[in-house]
C-alpha cells in the first residue's frame, strides 16, 4: 500500500490475495500510527490472521472508552466496515464505545447504529437487551440522531413501522427515544 494513499484508492490491482496478506504482514512489521491501523484492517478485511488484526484495531476502539491513550475514529470506521463485511461479533464491541466524549466517534457510531436500526432492527434490539435500562436509552437515541443531524424521514418511517408492530417492549421503548431524538432535530 503507497504511503499517504487514501485507502478506497487503493487500486487491487491482480495480486493473488495470499500475495496481498504476505506483502502487507511484510509492511506491518515496520508501519505505526495510522499506517498500521490501514495495514491492520486490509489484512482483516482479507482474512489474514483476523483474530489478532481485529483485535489490535478493538484495542484502538477501547482507548476512547478509558481514555488511557488518544481516542482515534479512524479504527471504529474500520471495524464498522468489517461489521458490513459480515464480522457479525463487531456490534456489541461497537456499542460498547457508544458513550465516548469524542466528537467524530460519536458522530460515526449514530450513524452506524442507525443503518443496523434500520436495516436489521430485531439484531440492533437483540444487541441492547442486556444492557442497562439507561444505556439502552442512549443507544436508541444516538440511533435516531444519526449523526447529529436525524433520520431522514423515509428511514424513520421504516423504523417507526418496525418498532411498533414488534411484540417486544423493548423496541416500543427504543422508538420513544427515536422519536425523541427527532422531535429534537
Amino acid at each position: 500500500m503507497p504511503e499517504g494513499l487514501a485507502l478506497r484508492k487503493v487500486p487491487a490491482g491482480n495480486v493473488p490475495k495470499d500475495e496481498a496478506i504476505s506483502r502487507l504482514n511484510e509492511a506491518k512489521k515496520t508501519a505505526k500510527d495510522k499506517r498500521l491501523q490501514k495495514i491492520s484492517f486490509l489484512l482483516a478485511a482479507l482474512g489474514g490472521d483476523y483474530a489478532q488484526n481485529r483485535d489490535y484495531l478493538l484495542g484502538l476502539l477501547k482507548n476512547c472508552t478509558t481514555k488511557k491513550a488518544i481516542c482515534d475514529e479512524d479504527a471504529g470506521l474500520y471495524l464498522v466496515d468489517l461489521y458490513r463485511r459480515n464480522h457479525r461479533e463487531l456490534l456489541a464491541p461497537l456499542m460498547d464505545v457508544g458513550k465516548t466524549g469524542h466528537a467524530a466517534l460519536a458522530e460515526l457510531l449514530g450513524s452506524f447504529y442507525s443503518d443496523v436500526l434500520i436495516h436489521t432492527p430485531a439484531a440492533f434490539i437483540a444487541a441492547i437487551r442486556t444492557r442497562p435500562q439507561p444505556e439502552q436509552k442512549d443507544l436508541c437515541y444516538m440511533a435516531g440522531a444519526e449523526d447529529g443531524s436525524g433520520m431522514p424521514p423515509e428511514d424513520l418511517s421504516k423504523v417507526r413501522k418496525a418498532l411498533r408492530v414488534s411484540a417486544d417492549s423493548l423496541a416500543h421503548v427504543c422508538l420513544a427515544q427515536v422519536e425523541q431524538a427527532n422531535k429534537k432535530l
